[in-house]
């Protein structure tokens, strides 16, 4: 008796308002520091105080207040060696507000990830309205939405070029043509698994999304351009260590390689929209 569900497409939605959904729902709030929970300092006080306070959390920055309001943003790191400096006051030593330490409440996870400059300016206040609600940084990409978030931009990369290949594929064993021999191997031996457990769909189900890319490469060579087809090693360890929990933004290579990572992957979505369009 055939047990299996079978299930509709995994593409079978408006992609569309999928993607928005997804951008709307991870909000930058979801990962922020909600204003009321800030440690600030004063204009006023001196660097050594403002240094002090950080302390028992070890933060880069500290929003700045005067009288009682958020006017920017002090760089804590920088001074935290140069003692000289200590006994001077913040005045004129921190950054005021500006557009370049401004990110909106309503901006999404991936946005803050794609758009924002987070190695020249890794802190953002998070404005609401005409006030200040919080504050976020690069130190806040490892939460549970940032990961929701990018692991859901992954998966639906993977499945554009899932859909792809069965579009395109003659066969099964085509597919396994641009492979090297240990990954046919181990293809045609899942395949053969899956046959037996009565749970084979096709062998794209089957390989892994190294494999998939480098058959999408040969058969769309142009659909992307080589930078982006030489960043898909980065996008699949990535895309690994978030199925495995494992750090991806704890340094600032790794948050560079994310920066470049997130751009890229919605580059190459957009290309599989262009060409549907032109069919």
């Amino acid at each position: 008796m055939d047990d299996s569900v079978r299930p509709s497409g995994t593409l079978d939605i408006d992609q569309e308002a999928f993607t928005h959904t997804i951008e709307t729902v991870a909000s930058i709030l979801l990962i922020s520091t909600p204003k009321e929970m800030l440690v600030t300092c004063n204009e006023n006080e001196t660097i050594g105080t403002a240094i002090a306070r950080g302390q028992g959390q070890d933060f880069d920055y500290l929003p700045v207040e005067r009288t009682g309001r958020i006017v920017g943003l002090f760089n804590r790191r920088k001074y935290l060696n140069g003692e000289s400096e200590h006994k001077k006051k913040i005045l004129r030593r921190y950054q005021p507000l500006n557009v370049g330490i401004l990110i909106s409440s309503d901006a999404s996870i991936l946005d803050f990830i794609a758009t924002a400059d987070l190695l020249n300016s890794p802190c953002r206040l998070v404005i609401r309205g005409t006030d200040i609600a919080g504050l976020v940084s690069a130190s806040d990409l490892q939460k549970l939405p940032v990961q929701t978030a990018l692991f859901a931009l992954v998966m639906h990369f993977e499945a554009l070029i899932t859909q792809t290949l069965r579009q395109r594929a003659d066969s099964n064993e085509s597919l396994l043509v641009p492979l090297v021999a240990e990954d046919r191997k181990k293809a045609r031996k899942l395949w053969e698994r899956r046959v037996r457990e009565s749970l084979a769909i096709d062998m794209v189900s089957v390989l892994a999304l190294r494999s998939k890319i480098k058959v999408l490469r040969n058969l769309y060579s142009g659909l992307f351009d080589r930078s982006e087809w030489d960043r898909t090693d980065s996008i699949i360890e990535m895309r690994n260590g978030l199925a495995h929990g494992l750090e991806y933004a704890s340094t600032w290579r790794l948050v560079s390689e994310l920066v470049t990572n997130v751009n890229t992957i919605r580059r190459m979505i957009a290309r599989f929209d262009e060409a549907a369009a032109r069919k």
